[in-house]
């Protein structure tokens, strides 16, 4: 969602990464297109709810450099 986008582009520098549950580039046309991802650390799909446990992992090795 572009409100979504605009709300973690506001809140820079602060780290965000974008997790989505499926791999949206399997999925259809319309949810392909990110406008969250230039704003982001990192993209996390297709890993099922451990992709969150992973972007918790990357945020904090982020954090740490």
């Amino acid at each position: 969602s572009i409100a979504i986008a605009d709300a973690v582009a506001a809140i820079k520098p602060l780290p965000v990464v974008e997790v989505h549950i499926s791999d949206i580039s399997e999925r259809e046309e319309y949810r392909k297109n990110s406008f969250l991802s230039e704003h982001c650390i990192a993209q996390i799909r297709g890993l099922g709810f451990e992709g969150y446990l992973k972007g918790i992992d990357l945020l904090i090795d982020y954090t740490k450099k």
